[in-house]
């Protein structure tokens, strides 16, 4: 049984007056702010040394 309690950071829970003060955004709104965020901000990690020749391998062998 899970513990923690998520916060959404995409639905606005303030009462409607909060929500209007604060600029009206609905969710899509919201959430496509987020994901442009994430796009500019995130760096994966790099692949472990010889993961990519590793796939290319069997990227090869699957189109045979």
């Amino acid at each position: 049984i899970a513990k923690e309690q998520a916060q959404s950071t995409i639905i606005d829970r303030r009462m409607r007056g909060a929500w209007e003060k604060k600029g009206s955004k609905g969710m899509l709104q919201n959430a496509t702010e987020k994901a442009k965020k994430i796009l500019e901000t995130h760096k994966p990690m790099p692949l472990p040394e010889g993961a990519a020749e590793e796939i290319e391998r069997i990227i090869k062998r699957a189109e045979k």
